[in-house]
């Protein structure tokens, strides 16, 4: 079996940040805003298609609001006429999430160096029957033109029509997967062809970090504090309603107290006298122990008188002589 990690996964807390910035404080909350999340991202790549050129899309969370960051190379067709098709995003979203939402879109500026925008444009030459082989070329020769260290590129599938599917690979400069200072980036693209899926994998390698990033995990620390904070006064309501519900509970447990004692009585007693038995039957057998120690020593009392004997006999032999 592989064991591949995943390069973003991988690096999560030292070099990449999250791309979902809350805090659950109880795991059911964490259950629904991961959801939320999941359902939020399906919704816009699958409204915005994928000619608006979308390689990720950041998520934070406060106790009332969303904020929908959205990176893209086509901010046009993001935005539409007018900011048309960003309403229309927001009032979808709202309805999804019961809350409301802030979207803002910023520019990616080098795509040719984004894994997701390059695995998507490799798809789409394979959809359009561009030759494998070319495309990978082009691509990774464009990659490293704009200041790329290394790109790796593998495309599996049945390609060319092929009846048993094989894996195609390419390599540019180089790409260390195992250092976690190396900057990687990571993609998987389909292109949905007459034969099947073929998928499609980058790794891009854009140089080294000079140091871990210590203001990931300030970052982190931050929104922690900023979520409990607001989350503070609604753990008091709930506590309150609790503690209001539980004072009847509390009365008429202190009433069947006195009953609970006479019933545990009977039972206590019993294992009480049980114990004592358990006692008295210990006790008989390990007074034969004592004895048989008594045995064993003299045992060896009589076996040094023996050896005295033979002393002593060994003494008149001598005076024989």
């Amino acid at each position: 079996m592989g064991q591949k990690t995943h390069p973003i996964g991988f690096r999560l807390g030292t070099t990449r940040d999250w791309t979902s910035h809350w805090f659950g404080v109880n795991p059911k909350d964490y259950r629904t805003q991961v959801l939320e999340d999941h359902k939020i991202r399906d919704h816009i790549q699958s409204d915005l298609g994928q000619s608006s050129g979308i390689s990720h899309i950041q998520i934070q969370r406060n106790s009332e609001d969303l904020a929908i960051n959205i990176h893209t190379s086509r901010p046009g067709i993001v935005i539409g006429r007018g900011g048309s098709n960003v309403d229309k995003l927001r009032n979808s979203i709202e309805k999804i999430t019961s809350k409301k939402a802030n979207i803002s879109i910023t520019e990616i500026r080098q795509p040719d160096l984004n894994a997701r925008l390059v695995a998507q444009n490799i798809a789409e030459q394979i959809e359009r029957r561009v030759a494998i082989k070319r495309a990978m070329r082009q691509v990774g020769n464009r990659c490293m033109q704009n200041g790329a260290k290394g790109i790796k590129i593998l495309i599996s599938g049945r390609l060319g029509g092929a009846d048993i599917a094989r894996s195609d690979k390419m390599i540019e400069g180089r790409v260390p997967l195992h250092t976690l200072r190396a900057e990687i980036d990571y993609a998987i693209a389909e292109a949905r062809t007459t034969y099947g899926i073929i998928g499609v994998k980058v790794w891009i390698y854009n140089g080294e970090v000079g140091a871990i990033d210590k203001g990931l995990s300030d970052r982190a620390v931050q929104r922690l504090e900023e979520s409990i904070s607001q989350n503070k006064e609604i753990l008091e309501l709930t506590n309150d309603q609790d503690s209001s519900k539980d004072t009847p509970t509390d009365n008429k447990s202190n009433q069947s107290a006195p009953i609970r004692e006479i019933l545990d009585n009977g039972p206590e007693t019993e294992s009480v006298k049980n114990i004592d038995s358990d006692k008295a039957d210990i006790e008989t057998k390990s007074q034969p122990k004592k004895t048989t120690a008594k045995k064993t020593t003299a045992k060896k009392t009589t076996a040094k008188k023996t050896t005295a004997k033979k002393t002593t006999a060994k003494k008149t032999t001598a005076k024989k002589t």
